[in-house]
């Protein structure tokens, strides 16, 4: 096999780019500048409705699915700590108080109380026996010590604060996720009634004209987007700075010149 030479691979990517806008132009034009226009709106308002939602609706979501885990965590930990004292764990726990469950020792403790050398071995044990998955126990380890100084409170309630300040990030994606995957759907039904706008007399070549004009800008975009990954990425390659292309664009974006 042959290796391409610089010459060749500069009018590859030379004829790519001239194919690309190309042919987003044409598809623009034959979607029209009202479906073009439809879709872009249908991506903005999925966008902004998405992440008002998931902002609304990511503390509360969070506060209803703490307890459940709190609870499982406190299990893996009991099972764990199973015939050991309790006293390991917590420093300063009264031995009378010794055979009552976990749970009640967590939640009239006070967080300061914790042993966190104990603690750090507990955490190695349970994930080691794939009790806990791994990144929760790392997770946990991490801001059980942030908050070692600071926080007041028994370790019931840190555990609870620990655990929402874990949990409310996944939430929050998958609120957005779920959320923008519903309103595009939605709102790609609703557009759909703007279908019957483009029979107007008149009407056709204005939605065509447009339709390739959008298609002509978006096409730049991606070319864009595709020269600052040649430009950062491939830049060593020998015909890939030659490109009149990206020297073109380079013009009227000095951040895509060669060095």
């Amino acid at each position: 096999m042959t290796d391409i030479s610089g010459d060749t691979l500069t009018t590859v990517i030379d004829c790519g780019a001239v194919l690309l806008v190309l042919l987003c132009a044409l598809i623009g034009a034959y979607r029209g500048m009202i479906r073009m226009l439809a879709g872009l709106a249908v991506v903005i308002l999925s966008l902004v409705g998405a992440t008002f939602i998931a902002a609304q609706f990511a503390d509360q979501v969070t506060d209803m699915v703490t307890p459940a885990l709190e609870s499982r965590v406190t299990d893996a930990v009991e099972k764990a700590m199973d015939g050991q004292d309790w006293n390991r764990l917590i420093s300063g726990y009264a031995e009378t108080q010794a055979e009552e469950s976990l749970e009640s020792a967590l939640e009239e403790t006070s967080f300061n109380a914790l042993r966190f050398d104990f603690l750090s071995e507990l955490f190695d044990r349970l994930k080691a026996e794939h009790t806990l998955p791994g990144t929760v126990t790392d997770s946990l380890r991490e801001r059980f010590e942030e908050m070692r100084k600071t926080f007041s409170g028994t370790i019931s309630q840190a555990l609870s604060a620990v655990l929402k300040e874990i949990v409310r990030p996944i939430v929050h994606g998958l609120l957005y996720v779920l959320s923008f995957m519903i309103l595009s759907f939605v709102l790609k039904i609703v557009f759909r009634s703007l279908d019957g706008v483009k029979a107007i007399p008149g009407l056709r070549s204005v939605n065509m004209t447009g339709g390739f004009v959008l298609g002509l800008i978006q096409g730049l975009v991606l070319l864009i987007a595709a020269a600052f990954l040649l430009r950062f990425a491939f830049a060593g390659i020998e015909g890939v700075s030659d490109s009149r292309a990206l020297k073109f664009l380079s013009v009227w974006l000095p951040s895509l010149s060669f060095p």
